[in-house]
């Protein structure tokens, strides 16, 4: 049995916190489903073999968010230095001076991101930009 309901009746669009797999959209990351933050994973057809509109969404404590938030962080300055070439990919994926807590970040988060579809649950998603600090929302719906 599931702890959430299946209607749609509190459809909102909720905040994408991070987003670790773009690929013409969110394939990955985290993101707020009813109030609490949650690992998202696109599922991938292979019938189609496309990616679907369908996500496994699995529910993480607040405290490994701000991990994530702020590992992410340092992912985005070393991409943005990247890009201007003021570094290269060998140094992939913190600068020199953020090496060490990034090191640390991904020592303390362990495997606690990694989503587990039998601990999950299952929405369609729609992305929009705009109306979040980071600038992407989502809408999840039932399937």
């Amino acid at each position: 049995m599931s702890i959430y309901p299946a209607d749609n009746s509190d459809v909102r669009d909720d905040i994408v916190h991070v987003v670790w797999s773009y690929h013409d959209g969110p394939r990955e990351g985290i993101a707020e489903f009813r109030g609490w933050p949650h690992v998202y994973k696109c599922r991938f057809s292979e019938v189609t073999d496309d990616w679907t509109d369908v996500f496994w969404l699995m529910k993480i404590e607040p405290s490994l968010l701000k991990l994530a938030e702020e590992q992410f962080a340092i992912f985005r300055r070393w991409k943005n230095q990247h890009e201007l070439g003021s570094v290269s990919i060998d140094s992939h994926p913190a600068l020199p001076t953020d090496r060490a807590r990034y090191d640390e970040l991904r020592s303390v988060i362990g495997d606690g991101l990694q989503l587990q579809p039998e601990h999950s649950i299952t929405r369609r998603a729609h992305f929009s930009l705009g109306g979040a600090p980071n600038g992407l929302t989502v809408r999840w719906t039932s399937l």
